[in-house]
């Protein structure tokens, strides 16, 4: 299937925040057998998202928007949907009951504004937020997928972790999906790409390299039903992977430079001072 990632808000295109939310979908959705083709940005304008919205629905299976669904007048993500598919928003009963909970349980009166988050249209079914006031969309439309989410990445990781993600993968029949980062330091990317060359372009498992502040880091994808059987289909390629490259594996996954000096004067039992000499902490 292919993807499109959809940023919304002129924050964005004033380059006010960082938009960390397409670079956490594109991976997400590379797990979860959605091949991404395309990212768009677009400003808070009824117009723009419209445009943007109708032509990813025009071209891709699986569009992920992030962004616009506020209760200010700005927030205009379900309303350019609901008029680029021609349907109404409806406030939807159970979500009105549990918004006015969550108001109720901060200890907050809840604004009129916050009503339209209770809102859905007749292709929408809701993406539960349990961090946030903004519950998502999940849009069907002849045999295409839209999923609207906040705005906010804790509220995002949140959702797409107990409710996109997996429903995602059945939708796709990726099943699970494990992942394996090594990460080298001393070969450049060129030079790894040399060592390595007939093991990238392979599906499964899959072999992606990307440059970081660390070094060069390769990851390892594989899907199969179970997670076991995921990790036996990468750990042939991550051995070989090791064997190539030797000690420029330096690390994997969560590690970092600190945490690995740290581990190996641990083993050693050696231990470390710092001192600050010249700003006096």
């Amino acid at each position: 299937m292919n993807g499109e990632i959809i940023s919304i808000g002129h924050e964005l295109l004033m380059g006010e925040i960082v938009d960390t939310n397409s670079s956490y979908f594109a991976q997400r959705l590379a797990e979860a057998g959605v091949a991404v083709r395309w990212f768009t940005s677009a400003g808070d304008d009824l117009g723009d998202i419209c445009e943007v919205i109708e032509r990813a629905l025009g071209r891709s299976e699986v569009t992920i928007t992030s962004g616009g669904l506020g209760p200010t007048s700005d927030d205009l993500t379900r309303e350019a949907v609901a008029r680029v598919l021609g349907e109404e928003m409806k406030v939807d009963p159970g979500l009105l009951a549990w918004l006015e909970g969550v108001f109720k349980q901060r200890g907050i009166a809840m604004p009129k504004t916050n009503i339209k988050q209770a809102t859905l249209i007749p292709s929408a079914a809701t993406v539960p937020n349990p961090t946030g006031t903004a519950p998502g969309w999940w849009v069907t439309r002849g045999g295409r997928h839209m999923v609207l989410t906040p705005g906010p990445p804790r509220e995002v990781q949140r959702m797409w972790e107990e409710t996109i993600g997996p429903k995602l993968a059945r939708i796709t029949g990726a099943g699970v999906v494990f992942t394996r980062t090594l990460k080298t330091y001393g070969i450049t990317e060129g030079g790894i790409d040399e060592m390595l060359t007939d093991l990238f372009g392979k599906a499964n498992p899959y072999l992606g390299i990307y440059a970081r502040p660390d070094g060069i880091h390769l990851r390892i994808i594989s899907k199969a039903p179970t997670r076991a059987e995921a990790e036996k289909l990468a750990a042939p390629l991550e051995r070989d992977i090791a064997d190539r490259l030797g000690a420029a594996v330096w690390g994997t996954d969560d590690d970092t430079p600190a945490s690995k000096v740290i581990s190996l004067l641990a083993a050693q039992g050696r231990t470390l001072a710092v001192a600050d000499a010249a700003t006096g902490g």
